[in-house]
């Protein structure tokens, strides 16, 4: 079976125009038959924000879910995508999936927080993401530095996770690409799972986003990709490669935990 999904690479602006673009992405990914949108890392707020600023923003952020829920019901296209979201007064970068049948089902924030400023900013999450069945898929959510760590995309994995959706903002710093270009498709290998992986792009308040979206298969195949403008990503995945891979050993059956610490 195929299923389509979309991923939105977008220039974040101010929250409003945000959720409106967010919107709009719902409206071009139904159009081009896709069942699912994945969104940026802080798509809602974008990332380079002060602190009051996010919170700000994350006060808001019930009610823009609540709005952003009723188009996804009637697009009929789920969509992930991440916000900032206080709970006991903590600050966390987030990310949810909202379905057309059941609304928001997995909510979860982001574990490896990077550098200083994420750190200063951002109270660290404690639990992986649980997983949800969404159209056959077991689906699992991670956030940009979260994908980096193969011991946390490796023990959804073996919870069972399918197809991993991945909020991320990559600054354009550095050898930066290697994450987009490397690492996805590595994971993607090595878990036999699908991969999906939207980025911001354009610049914000002085920071550059290298944008790099992309999707990539069991096979290690990237069934798309895109540079560092504003785009659309849409993929078909064939659900029969989850698991297996001819080009790749079973990675998953041959392990020896017992030989690891």
């Amino acid at each position: 079976m195929n299923l389509r999904i979309a991923a939105l690479q977008m220039t974040p602006t101010r929250a409003q125009d945000n959720e409106t673009r967010l919107a709009r992405g719902l409206n071009e990914a139904a159009a081009q038959g896709a069942t699912l949108l994945l969104a940026p890392e802080l798509a809602l707020s974008g990332y380079n924000q002060s602190a009051e600023a996010l919170r700000d923003v994350a006060s808001e952020v019930p009610a823009a879910i609540k709005r952003l829920a009723q188009k996804v019901k009637e697009t009929g296209v789920a969509l992930a995508l991440g916000v900032p979201r206080i709970e006991d007064d903590q600050l966390f970068n987030s990310a949810v999936l909202i379905t057309p049948e059941d609304g928001v089902v997995l909510t979860y924030d982001k574990c490896h927080l990077f550098g200083e400023e994420e750190r200063a900013t951002f109270a660290q999450g404690n639990r992986r993401s649980r997983l949800v069945n969404w159209n056959g898929l077991k689906v699992g959510l991670l956030i940009c530095y979260d994908v980096e760590f193969p011991e946390m995309v490796r023990s959804l994995a073996l919870d069972g996770m399918q197809l991993a959706l991945v909020p991320t903002a990559l600054p354009k710093v550095g050898d930066i690409t290697t994450v987009s270009d490397r690492y996805i498709p590595t994971r993607a290998f090595e878990n036999g799972i699908f991969v999906a992986y939207a980025g911001l792009s354009g610049v914000e308040n002085g920071m550059t986003y290298l944008g790099g979206s992309h999707i990539a298969a069991p096979d290690c195949r990237t069934l798309a990709k895109c540079g560092e403008d504003e785009a659309l990503l849409i993929a078909d995945l064939d659900t029969g490669l989850v698991g297996r891979s001819d080009r790749s050993g079973p990675y998953l059956r041959d392990r020896r935990p017992e030989l690891y610490r």
